[in-house]
């Protein structure tokens, strides 16, 4: 079975929060289970983007503001709507207050609003997991290369002297897509 990872995690916790949504969304008593789901998408979407760059962050650190900050020192591209930007610490004391059984009910006001922005911030996540997925190709060996290093191989084993320029070319890649495109379709020949 492969490995959940932590956007997978937090997938299941948004259709969570939705189940919770659709059948108490009048019930102020599951307020704050529904925000609890919410804060979990959150961080994990935090901590997958930690991961797919590399960066290290503590383990028992959960605060999405600690997590954003450290991707932001570590310039790491991360995808981050002003929304969660800006109400990081909210979904924060949502899960602390949710753990601690501290005497606390989330507005229902807010709590749809941050339904709505998490499913926006979800959905764009899974969209750019999607383009990376398009971008990645396996090797035999189950090793990934991506696009860009696939075209430039195919140029190499069928055109390994496309990347020299001629006494007519422009400098324009015009030329290189042509090849590109011919490599292709001679590898699809073959």
């Amino acid at each position: 079975m492969e490995r959940e990872t932590w956007l997978d995690k937090a997938v299941s916790n948004y259709h969570a929060a939705e189940l919770f949504m659709n059948y108490w969304k009048n019930d102020s008593h599951y307020f704050n289970f529904i925000g609890h789901y919410l804060q979990q998408t959150v961080e994990f979407c935090m901590k997958y983007q930690l991961e797919q760059a590399d960066i290290k962050y503590p383990d028992e650190r959960y605060e999405i503001d600690q997590l954003i900050r450290i991707g932001k020192e570590n310039r790491a591209d991360m995808l981050l709507t002003d929304y969660i930007d800006d109400h990081s610490e909210m979904f924060t004391l949502w899960e602390f207050q949710s753990n601690e059984n501290i005497p606390y009910q989330i507005e229902q006001k807010k709590l749809f609003r941050a339904m709505d922005e998490v499913r926006i911030f979800l959905g764009q996540m899974l969209d750019q997991e999607q383009q990376l997925d398009d971008e990645r190709k396996f090797l035999k060996d189950g090793s990934l290369l991506k696009q860009k290093e696939l075209n430039s191989r195919l140029l190499s084993k069928y055109f390994p002297n496309s990347d020299q320029l001629t006494l007519l070319d422009d400098g324009t890649s015009h030329n290189a897509d042509k090849f590109l495109k011919q490599a292709y379709i001679m590898r699809n020949k073959a």
